[in-house]
């Protein structure tokens, strides 16, 4: 075998090395990428369940309160839509 292909041998081999280490560092980095993922999709369950649980609570309140203080209730819903639409006219 003379040198040049001894050479080229050299070189394949390395350049196969080199292939097969740059393949092992994108299936580490896939696998990194691939559990980040499932760990945001799993703080998004969790606070997606927090805010609906938060919201039922004070939708439960509200009802509780308004069937409690009907009038109560009557009186600021009036108010708070004078309010909007003195705040609305105003913008024009």
């Amino acid at each position: 075998m003379n040198e040049a292909s001894r050479a080229a041998d050299t070189l394949q081999s390395k350049k196969d090395r080199l292939v097969e280490d740059a393949n092992e560092v994108v299936r580490d980095i896939g696998s990194k990428v691939e559990s980040n993922v499932q760990n945001a999709r799993q703080s998004l369950v969790s606070a997606q369940e927090a805010v609906t649980e938060r919201a039922r609570y004070a939708a439960d309140y509200t009802d509780q309160y308004v069937h409690e203080n009907p009038w109560k209730s009557i009186g600021f819903a009036g108010v708070l839509g004078l309010l909007i639409g003195i705040l609305m006219s105003g913008r024009r």
